[in-house]
């Protein structure tokens, strides 16, 4: 890798990661948008399969997970609904949050009434209807009593959950891969108060180098905050990059409740309950 790639943070070969460049104050909406409404007057969660062409949605009016399909990649202007939902109200009756595993064999739900994070196993990867629950939990009660939002590293080995009680972020690790019933604690934390007083959820860029609290923020609105990690999954590294983006004045809507990006970072997706509507940006 050349030194000027190495400066602008970009990760070999064409479309590598430009997370170390990333300015989100400057992201640009490409007035594209998709209403989840028919499915759910609450969204509150947003993940993408691995390339793109899935999308799910979890909602607490009917506590489903639901399913999308994109017909070009990354691209929300060709969403379209599955008529495939996952019902994970058995668990957790006000589900907060949704993520993932790597191959789309896992998927993980939390949610603020038990404050639990619930394991689930897909038998067809990103196939939501061959979901099942893994029997597999861990509890976050005694941490934060409002637990909104968790993602993991890049390899399942670690866990990051944000709690609104205390506007903080906790790092954990996992002595199996994306086995949650394994979870322990770091004593790693972030504290985001003095920007984001209720914090609702959280994603990582896929080099672990930047970090984005979604929530409300002292403007009024429901805003994204940009953190850098210097030490790529570190929360002890982190700082805030006084960079946020407030999507309101853009796309009206003031509770944008979760956001989710391309691998390469160069669009981001911004989930509102306001409008119940996802909305596309390109980064800049």
């Amino acid at each position: 890798m050349s030194n000027l790639a190495m400066m602008m943070g970009l990760g070999s070969g064409a479309g590598g990661p430009v997370w170390n460049a990333l300015d989100i104050s400057s992201a640009s909406y490409d007035s594209v948008s998709f209403s989840v409404n028919s499915q759910d007057t609450a969204p509150q969660g947003i993940k993408f399969n691995s390339d793109g062409t899935k999308m799910y949605i979890v909602g607490s009016a009917n506590d489903n997970v639901y399913q999308y399909s994109l017909s070009t990649a990354w691209d929300l202007s060709t969403a379209s609904y599955d008529s495939i939902n996952f019902y994970v109200g058995s668990q957790e009756n006000v589900p907060k949050s949704l993520t993932f595993n790597a191959d789309g064999t896992n998927m993980y739900v939390n949610g603020d009434a038990s404050d639990d994070i619930f394991q689930y196993t897909l038998s067809t990867a990103w196939d939501l209807s061959t979901a099942s629950y893994a029997s597999k939990s861990f509890n976050f009660s005694t941490v934060d009593g409002a637990f909104y939002g968790f993602s993991f590293n890049n390899d399942g080995t670690k866990g990051y959950l944000v709690g609104s009680n205390s506007d903080t972020v906790y790092q954990y690790s996992m002595s199996t891969a994306y086995d949650v019933s394994t979870l322990s604690s770091d004593s790693v934390t972030l504290n985001v108060t003095n920007e984001a007083a209720l914090p609702y959820d959280i994603t990582f860029s896929s080099t672990g180098e930047k970090l984005y609290v979604i929530g409300f923020g002292s403007i009024g609105n429901s805003v994204v905050f940009q953190y850098s990690l210097s030490t790529a999954w570190d929360l002890s590294t982190a700082s805030y990059d006084n960079d946020y983006l407030d999507p309101d004045p853009i796309v009206s809507d003031n509770s944008v409740k979760d956001a989710a990006f391309k691998p390469d970072g160069s669009k981001m997706y911004l989930l509102g309950d306001q409008q119940n509507t996802v909305y596309q940006f390109t980064t800049a």
